[in-house]
């Protein structure tokens, strides 16, 4: 019995193998789109949660005066844990941690730099407990010459894993050794370093001011906390705001909150610095996987609807001779059964061939145990449940209700009202169009971000970073060398300025006004390079450091509320004393989230940033001529660069991953919203076949017949674009509303997507038509 049914479902799927390809091909995709989509938002939502103590481990927060206002930061001054770890009950392990960014190291001649360097102090990995490839927790930091390398690090220093006790020379601090080597970390986790190197025997290399890191008045130091497992968080922190009162009082006193490591990623909001989560991102791509795995599973249903009409006769005929209704509905069950299953392997094959294009998309990598990991398992089977249970029951029951009269007429039960396939289908466009206008949508604001002029020139310069202040030596070389057209110096990066200061004094100032600023020391030559405009005034004098002379923007002159010119006033910024000599033209310096806010230039010593600016045929040779008298200069250091635009668009990551995500889901939807209305003009030629004979033999045309058939789908897809249109405005006003420079909203978009979506559309329905309408009417009616 069982044998003869899996052969007959075979011959069947076979005889009818181009539905079969559809069937397997559009369930399938959706399977993999919806597990990749859900793989990024499950990597999102588990962020920090690798730690076993996870629910313990806290960082402190630090609640401060800073211009008018207080916020919070997520360092701690240096006195806070000495004073915490001997009079807080509450702390199991309390350890303070300094980032030192970018740090050289050679192994004999080889000179390595890498990016993020930490120094923590003894019981860091007691914290976070990070699995070890080499070492261990207790013996990884026991010595101020040990230093933590993960496995990347280790093999970009060493071409291996080396053993323990490997030595490695920072140029200017001296010889370490390997005392322990990390597995990589998750890419989901807040912290990343490429190295960790003992607080002790270190701290006091590294710090710029040793005599000044370590007061209370300086907030330097991220600081973590593991507390004993009946500890309250709200009280501890409050027990640290009472330490720190009685150093600071008063508007200038420190406040402190604990905020758990899980809570980091996504509840980070009201923190000035930072690059945090975004909750909403995940929710819309977690919609998209959902939406494009329902729109996989309607198309699924339609295409097997389609199917079964053109076997009502074989069903009359099996009836006739015998076969009954529990074998007839064992059949269609069975055969969905193995089109699922089947569809089911091809999606994990797709799933691990579509994975290296999704991890650049996504900017995530994941394991090959992720991919195929339980969450993944349960997204193909439970798919291919619902799949096998919606598109087998329907189908296998209405068989088994067939009469072998009405059945051997080819007639079947129920067939003449397919409304709900209707609602279906334009569901599957309503959700198609939609995410297709904002896929457009977001394209555009992100074009308006990268083409909008930012009141600066970016174009071919390019920036790197120097250790110390030789600007001078450095500068007068690079200005003679063939390819540079120009060199000028700053304190920080030009892009997303990430300095700022409160607390300046000027001429008129009252004690209610804000003082917050961006400042920036650049040197004489910074405003022509950048082309930067005046409003009035002048730049600072040619060829010296003008120390006391102060240029601001046109929002600071609107925040200091000066009373006629600014030009002439007296102004206090960082504890020294000038004029204010020019007003410079507002420019955007953050990203397009962002309104133009006050900001102040000096002229100062001290510039750790160059920028070169080149053309776009030389880049090469003025990029090999800066490397050459960097390394000249500083030998033991590896040279990197950065071109701003590349830095400019870094600023807009998020969105162009959301972007790229939504446009390649979109394309998939529209591909299986496709598939499913080529299923249901299979099955409107089906049971039209003698109407369009009759009107054939009446004269009716090719065209005629096409636009027949064609016309219900159409008016599917306008209905689809008129119900999909407000809600992608709807969600797109919500999303351009975080950015205080958007776009100006292209209408013209609803009806684009809409008559692409129309002519997709009328191309899918016009084989089938075409092919119904080219049939001889003779055969359709002969039977009649």
């Amino acid at each position: 019995m069982i044998q003869n049914l899996l052969k007959t479902s075979f011959r069947l799927l076979w005889r009818d193998r181009f539905y079969t390809l559809l069937n397997i091909a559009g369930l399938s995709t959706g399977m993999a789109a919806a597990v990749f989509m859900f793989l990024w938002a499950s990597d999102e939502l588990t962020y920090d949660h690798m730690h076993p103590n996870g629910e313990r481990i806290y960082r402190v927060l630090t609640n401060w005066k800073f211009g008018e206002d207080r916020e919070y930061t997520s360092s701690c001054s240096a006195p806070l844990t000495d004073e915490a770890r001997n009079s807080v009950p509450g702390i199991d392990q309390m350890v303070r941690t300094l980032g030192l960014g970018e740090q050289t190291f050679l192994v004999g001649p080889n000179a390595t730099a890498l990016e993020k360097v930490n120094l923590v102090e003894q019981g860091y990995f007691s914290i976070f407990q990070f699995p070890f490839l080499l070492g261990n927790a207790q013996t990884a930091l026991s010595q101020p010459g040990n230093v933590v390398l993960t496995e990347s690090s280790a093999i970009k220093l060493f071409g291996k894993i080396p053993d323990l006790g490997a030595t490695l020379r920072h140029p200017t601090k001296g010889d370490y050794q390997v005392g322990a080597i990390l597995k990589d970390l998750p890419t989901n986790s807040t912290i990343q370093f490429d190295a960790v190197l003992p607080w002790e025997g270190n701290v006091l290399k590294f710090v710029r001011n040793p005599k000044d890191a370590f007061r209370w008045g300086q907030i330097n130091f991220p600081t973590w906390v593991l507390l004993r497992p009946d500890a309250d968080p709200v009280k501890v922190a409050d027990q640290f705001s009472v330490i720190a009162g009685k150093e600071r009082s008063g508007d200038e006193a420190f406040y402190y909150a604990l905020q758990n490591v899980r809570d980091i990623h996504f509840y980070s909001g009201f923190m000035r610095w930072g690059d945090y989560g975004s909750l909403a991102t995940v929710r819309v791509v977690g919609l998209i996987g959902l939406l494009v795995l329902l729109i996989a599973c309607i198309n699924y249903v339609n295409l097997t609807m389609a199917r079964t009409v053109g076997r009502a006769r074989m069903v009359g005929i099996r009836q006739a001779i015998g076969a009954g209704k529990w074998q007839l509905f064992g059949q269609s069950m069975l055969e969905s059964g193995i089109t699922v299953l089947t569809a089911t392997l091809f999606a994990a094959g797709l799933t691990w061939l579509g994975m290296p294009a999704f991890e650049e998309i996504g900017g995530k990598d994941f394991t090959l145990s992720q991919v195929f990991g339980s969450q993944s398992l349960v997204i193909l089977a439970g798919t291919a449940l619902i799949a096998w249970l919606a598109s087998g029951l329907h189908p296998a029951l209405q068989m088994s209700r067939f009469k072998p009269v009405t059945a051997l007429k080819g007639e079947v039960p129920g067939s003449g009202s397919h409304w709900l396939r209707k609602i279906l289908v334009t569901s599957q466009f309503v959700f198609s169009i939609a995410l297709g206008i904002c896929a457009l949508l977001i394209f555009k604001q992100l074009q308006f971000a990268q083409e909008k002029k930012l009141g600066f020139d970016r174009e071919h310069a390019f920036m790197f970073f120097v250790p110390d202040d030789r600007a001078a030596q450095l500068k007068a070389e690079l200005t003679q060398q063939p390819g540079i057209l120009g060199v000028s110096c700053s304190d920080n990066p030009f892009v997303d300025l990430g300095s700022q200061c409160s607390g300046d004094d000027w001429e008129g100032k009252t004690p209610e006004q804000p003082s917050d600023l961006w400042q920036i020391n650049v040197d004489p030559d910074f405003p022509q390079f950048f082309n930067l405009e005046l409003a009035e005034g002048r730049w600072f004098n040619p060829g010296v450091l003008d120390s006391s002379s102060f240029v601001i923007n046109e929002s600071a002159v609107k925040m200091m509320q000066f009373q006629g010119s600014p030009i002439g006033k007296w102004m206090d910024h960082g504890g020294i004393r000038g004029t204010i000599v020019g007003v410079c033209k507002d420019f955007h310096f953050k990203s397009l989230h962002n309104s133009i806010e006050p900001m102040i230039f000096s002229s100062l010593p001290g510039f750790y940033v160059f920028h070169v600016k080149t053309s776009g045929a030389q880049a090469a040779q003025a990029i090999a001529s800066s490397q050459a008298f960097y390394q000249k200069l500083y030998p033991n250091k590896v040279f990197k660069y950065h071109f701003l635009d590349e830095l400019y668009n870094d600023l807009y990551k998020s969105e162009a991953r959301v972007a790229q995500l939504t446009m390649v889901f979109t394309g998939l939807a529209l591909f299986i919203s496709c598939l499913g209305l080529f299923g249901l003009a299979a099955f409107a030629a089906a049971q039209r076949t003698k109407e369009i004979g009759i009107r054939k033999t009446l004269g009716a045309s090719v065209a005629s017949v096409v636009a027949l058939l064609s016309k219900d789908f159409v008016k599917m897809v306008l209905i689809a674009l008129v119900i999909a249109s407000p809600l992608a405005y709807y969600f797109m006003q919500q999303w351009l509303a975080e950015f205080a420079y958007r776009m100006a909203f292209p209408w013209w978009a609803f009806p684009l997507v809409g008559i692409l979506a129309v002519l997709l559309a009328f191309i899918t329905v016009s084989y089938q038509s075409i092919k119904a309408a080219l049939e001889n009417p003779v055969k359709a009616l002969r039977s009649e």
